[in-house]
Formats: structure tokens, sequence, C-alpha cells
């Protein structure tokens, strides 16, 4: 679907049974790009976002097809490609090119696995996110696969980062944990019960200047939001 910023009604672009992504460069580039996940396979389209669908360029055959990120670059050069967090094998990312260049492999050394891969507004490096049960690290990837950890939260995990375009600051989606508890008061002769909720995810976006190489952190209210300073 696409919807003007103006507001207005939206309208349907393209239609498919399992759409797991879908990205367009930045202008004046004009590529737009959309992923389909399909029974032991992943399968890369254009589109136009007034038209419809395009041309199918590229696709990956895998049992677990919907456990791959990927995205396109601001300069609609390169598709990044990685699998999800489950593999066995060193993380590594795989750059195709839409118009049909040499492909080329990034492993990724030291790092157990990604959870998650954008551009950075250059499309000269990568930002991913390391896999973590406990915590994990946000990583600034070159195209060369040398992975440069920039933040290691602290009793958070770090989802993903997304740049502005003039690449100074990133939004970064971040999770955390915490138990709430409640004292109920039953109807007179009743007795008093608590009620608790253990392990509720909470969920915050932060916007960090990468003019620092670690962000400071602060929660803020009592929703679970975080801000960086």
């Amino acid at each position: 679907m696409r919807m003007p910023l103006s507001g207005g009604a939206s309208q349907q672009v393209l239609e498919a049974s399992w759409i797991s992504n879908h990205q367009c460069a930045r202008a004046p580039a004009t590529e737009c790009i959309y992923s389909v996940v399909g029974e032991g396979e992943l399968t890369f389209f254009r589109f136009d976002p007034f038209k419809g669908r395009g041309s199918q360029f590229f696709q990956i055959k895998d049992d677990l097809p919907q456990l791959y990120n990927w995205s396109l670059s601001p300069d609609e050069a390169t598709l990044a490609i990685a699998r999800g967090k489950w593999s066995d094998e060193e993380p590594r990312i795989h750059l195709v090119s839409p118009n049909g260049s040499e492909d080329k492999w990034l492993v990724i050394k030291g790092w157990p696995g990604l959870a998650s891969l954008d551009w950075a507004a250059d499309s000269k490096s990568l930002w991913a996110a390391s896999v973590g049960e406990e915590g994990n690290a946000l990583l600034n990837i070159d195209l060369q696969g040398h992975a440069r950890p920039v933040w290691r939260p602290q009793k958070m995990i770090v989802g993903w980062a997304i740049p502005s375009r003039d690449g100074r600051y990133s939004a970064l989606h971040v999770g955390s944990t915490s138990a709430n508890a409640w004292m109920v008061e039953r109807p007179q002769g009743l007795r008093r019960v608590a009620r608790s909720r253990v392990g509720e995810p909470q969920l915050a976006s932060l916007v960090h200047s990468f003019s620092s190489k670690t962000p400071n952190v602060e929660r803020t209210g009592s929703g679970g939001g975080y801000r960086s300073c």
C-alpha cells in the first residue's frame, strides 16, 4: 500500500501471498525491490510505486527462506542479504547487484550471527545487530567484512539501526524486560491477592548521534521508554 504524506486514501501497489520486505532507494535513484517467501525459496522482484509489480531478478533456495534479512543500498547499486541468527555457520553477507554485476560475499568473523541488516546513509558500510540472549552489539561493517562494535547496550537488546539521510543520526530499536506487580483489592470478605506480570517486553526507539562512540541511554517515564543523550 502507499499513501501521500499529505494524507488521503491508501492505494494498493502490489499483492502476494507473503511479502517479507520492501524497500526503495533514495532519490534521485529510482530502484524499488520487494521479496516474497515461498515454499523453499525467497524471490526478489522490482516494483514501481505507481504501476506495481515488475520483473524477478534474484532467487534464493532455502528450506527456511523466512530467516533472511536484506537491505537495498541508498544509491540502488547493491542488495545486501544475510541469513538470520539460526545459522550454525559464521555469518555471511551476500552482496548482489540488481543490475547484474558480479556478486560478493562478506564473512563476518568473531560474531555468532546477525539479527538485522541496514545500509549506512553513504552506501559504504552496513549497520547490523549481532545475536545475543542477554545482550548484543550494534556493529558497523565495511565492504570488506570488517565488523566494528559501536554500542553494547547493558541489560537491553538492540534490534536494528536505520540512519538519517545525512548519516549523522540513527534510529535504534531497543528491547528490554521488566517485572511488574499489582495489589488487587477483592470485594469485602474475600482475601487480597497479588497479580504479577513477569518478563513483559518493553520496546523503545532511540535516536542517537554517532559523533560519540557510545550513547548514554536514560530511562524516561514509566512506560519503558529510553532516551539517548
